[in-house]
């Protein structure tokens, strides 16, 4: 297992103020610092971090270092001044709980020396007070700072002065765990059509990085961030991936393996086109669209959740909108992970939206009824298996989707073939699928509801590879895939 060092400046000076989420689930970086200006009344941002379970608790200000009320309004009037040490500070606590298995994220030097500067700096700043009684509104930290013993996990107490504090030019090494494998999708495979497709994907817009042989995504494990980087190392009919796994804390066995296999499903690598294509180089209007996809294997969401709750929020509104919303959910709710070239985002488990109040999520959804049916959405997939809703009894699967209080028919299929790959069933009433199924069959002209189902029936148990192509048999899209 290699280590991917990630240097970070602290430099709070210009570093935007940050959730408590954010904090906990990118522990040290850039994004997790709370803005300190010099040039700003004094504020207090107290967190604690529990970098165990993720979960973020708040401090009571009486139990830390905290700065008396000037006494008179003249005083409190006046303009700030870095040289006023006193007067004109920001602090910021930030109670980092460091178990020994993640002791290594952070230098042991920089600890060491964060502990002095900070006894240094408060020693410095009760020094620099002018006039009488420069000390009577200064409290020594109530919490001192405690290093771990043996297996027992330690508290740093870390106090952050921006004014004239020592650590401005230090830096925070975050240490990334880096796994790397291969992969071998079932050929054809043209991984470029799939960074093509994802590249004109609206709902997962901005949530990957994309270069001309790779993608770069997040994913949600057990609560934690997960990035993954996929580079195509191998050709269309011999075709390879190599993959690159990166955490801030080590993956076992088993979580490796259950980011291989998301990763293998997410990118359906295990499809076998070939059936599908015989029934279509026989179909004489659709063998044009088979040439122009060839290899192309169907990007699914991420996870069957992510795409049921997409389901609900997409519902009677334009997919930017949605799409606005399901990035609040993934601000709020979801993991993160920093690497040098950028914050990657994951949406949420459905174990962590439970812990979002109907109040809450109506603060970001800003609609009740969705607010409701996205709360059925979780509860249902908390007890799911998701082993079955992929491999399972197509049928006892469509109608277990189809009784989540606000699926109806087409977002059960829309789940059923874009979340879980089930290509046995296509609705024949998808207006977009039939107006795409027209400029192919019918010269642009409508085709009638039994003419869809007559189609959908010649390609039975493919006909889900037929509508995902379908889809993207257009000019636009076919040329959009080509633009990565």
């Amino acid at each position: 297992m290699r280590h991917l060092v990630l240097e970070r400046a602290l430099d709070m000076s210009d570093t935007a103020m940050s959730q408590a989420n954010q904090v906990a689930s990118g522990f040290i970086c850039t994004h997790a610092v709370i803005r300190a200006d010099p040039r700003c009344s004094l504020g207090w941002y107290p967190l604690v971090v529990d970098q165990y379970n993720g979960k973020v608790a708040r401090v009571q200000l009486c139990q830390v270092l905290r700065r008396g009320a000037r006494k008179d309004s003249k005083q409190a009037g006046c303009q700030a001044s870095p040289n006023d040490a006193i007067n004109d500070i920001t602090v910021i606590f930030l109670m980092i709980h460091i178990c020994t298995i993640f002791s290594d994220a952070i230098e042991d030097e920089f600890i060491r020396g964060t502990a002095y500067d900070f006894a240094q700096a408060l020693h410095q700043l009760r020094d620099e007070r002018p006039g009488q009684g420069r000390d009577q509104h200064t409290y020594q930290a109530t919490a001192p700072i405690r290093q771990a013993r043996g297996g027992q996990a330690g508290d740093k107490l870390l106090l952050l002065h921006n004014a004239q504090h020592p650590l401005a030019c230090r830096r925070v090494y975050v240490r990334l765990n880096s796994i790397t494998g291969t992969l071998t999708p079932r050929a054809p495979f043209d991984f470029a059509k799939t960074l093509g497709f994802l590249h004109g994907f609206g709902p997962t817009a901005g949530e990957q990085a994309l270069a001309i042989d790779s993608v770069t995504k997040a994913l949600t494990l057990q609560g934690r961030a997960v990035a993954v980087e996929v580079r195509s190392a191998g050709t269309i009919e011999q075709p390879q991936l190599a993959y690159t796994l990166f955490s801030e804390h080590p993956l076992s066995e088993t979580e490796q393996a259950a980011v291989v296999d998301r990763l293998r499903f997410f990118l359906s690598l295990d499809d076998d086109l070939q059936p599908f294509y015989a029934v279509g180089r026989a179909d004489v209007s659709f063998a044009p669209v088979i040439e122009r996809l060839y290899g192309l294997h169907q990007p699914k969401f991420l996870t069957p959740f992510e795409i049921a709750c997409w389901a609900v929020l997409g519902q009677r509104i334009p997919w930017r909108m949605a799409h606005r919303v399901k990035l609040a959910l993934v601000e709020r709710w979801g993991t993160s992970i920093t690497l040098p070239d950028g914050r990657y985002a994951a949406f949420p488990e459905p174990q962590q939206l439970t812990e979002a109040t109907p109040e809450e999520l109506a603060a970001v959804v800003r609609n009740e009824r969705k607010v409701e049916y996205l709360r059925a959405v979780i509860q249902f997939f908390l007890g799911a298996d998701e082993q079955f809703l992929r491999y399972g009894d197509y049928e006892r699967v469509a109608s277990s989707i189809r009784a989540i209080r606000g699926i109806g028919e087409w977002s059960s299929y829309f789940i059923l073939l874009r979340g879980l790959g089930r290509m046995e069933r296509v609705s024949a009433i998808d207006r977009e699928l039939g107006k795409a199924a027209s400029q192919i069959y019918n010269g642009g002209q409508p085709l009638a509801l039994g003419e869809m189902q007559r189609l959908l029936d010649r390609y039975g148990t493919t006909q889900g590879h037929w509508a995902f192509y379908m889809r993207n048999a257009t000019p636009e899209r076919t040329a959009a895939m080509e633009m990565i």
